[in-house]
């Protein structure tokens, strides 16, 4: 079940990248990031009220999970833009997938005594292998180290944040749909002061009027993406040991080449290996 859960929050995040469109190109990220997690934690809240008992979160573990949001989907996407500003979108997505598996899995036998068998470990090394294959490295571009050095802080902030959710859901009664709630917060208000630094720093903040149309694909972007995907994130970091999740969430460009077949595009044989690797990688995984 964990499994199904963590590929249904990648294929989320897949589908939504084809959504954000004109947004992304004529928002600034901050305002992007903010209006997706001001949606979402609306939208979450409003589920909260009509699940009876699902809002009884102790005091202390709210406040832990909102900072474990403001590093994880604050501080950690911002790293990441920044890192895609220097290296671009796909040297910087290649290093970002190999990467956080990695950490995740590292800090996760450091801090939670997750420990993983021989067959989950050749798993893991298909699928980032796969996910490789499938990006690829834009020759182009020569490695920054500082946007190497950014990638790996958000690899550790978002295997922090990973990590104090997988901790709380495991030991105790804490509701899936809450620490998605309470986590996006967390991002809300890094968003928040981010654009207020912006603004006081009298840096532009680029935005434009949407249409209908863009209004609708945006609207659909942040449903998917950050509502239903940060949903199934947590609720996999509830089922698998945080190594797992985050190595199945990150088979993400392999649904994206999904999704391409799915519109009649026709596959590479890059694409076609990348795939083949990834299904042998998921399967070795389950059947651990």
């Amino acid at each position: 079940m964990g499994i199904a859960v963590a590929l249904m929050a990648a294929f989320f995040w897949a589908l939504s990248a084809r959504f954000y469109g004109h947004s992304a190109q004529q928002w600034s990220v901050i305002l992007l990031n903010l209006t997706k997690n001001l949606v979402a934690v609306v939208a979450l809240a409003l589920l909260m009220l009509a699940i009876p008992g699902s809002a009884s979160v102790e005091g202390l573990t709210l406040v832990v999970l909102i900072i474990s949001g403001f590093i994880g989907i604050g501080i950690g996407d911002t790293a990441l833009f920044a890192a895609l500003k220097r290296m671009g979108e796909q040297n910087t997505l290649l290093l970002a997938e190999t990467m956080a598996p990695i950490v995740v899995i590292a800090l996760g036998w450091l801090f939670l005594s997750e420990t993983l068998s021989l067959l989950h470990y050749v798993g893991i090394v298909l699928v980032i292998l796969a996910t490789d294959i499938a990006i690829g490295w834009r020759k182009s571009q020569s490695l920054d180290l500082t946007g190497v050095a950014l990638t790996l802080v958000a690899a550790a902030c978002q295997a922090t944040g990973a990590l104090i959710s997988r901790y709380y859901l495991t030991s105790t009664d804490l509701p899936v749909l809450d620490s998605a709630m309470w986590r996006l917060l967390g991002g809300l208000i890094f968003a928040l002061l981010a654009l207020l630094a912006m603004t006081l720093a009298g840096r532009k903040v680029r935005w434009q009027t949407l249409n209908v149309q863009q209004s609708s694909k945006l609207f659909t972007a942040i449903l998917l993406g950050t509502v239903l995907g940060v949903f199934m994130l947590q609720w996999s970091l509830d089922l698998l040991p945080a190594g797992l999740a985050q190595t199945l969430l990150a088979t993400s460009p392999l649904f994206a080449i999904l999704i391409a077949l799915a519109l009649g595009l026709k596959p590479t044989k890059r694409q076609v290996v990348a795939l083949a690797l990834g299904l042998v990688g998921v399967a070795v995984i389950a059947f651990a």
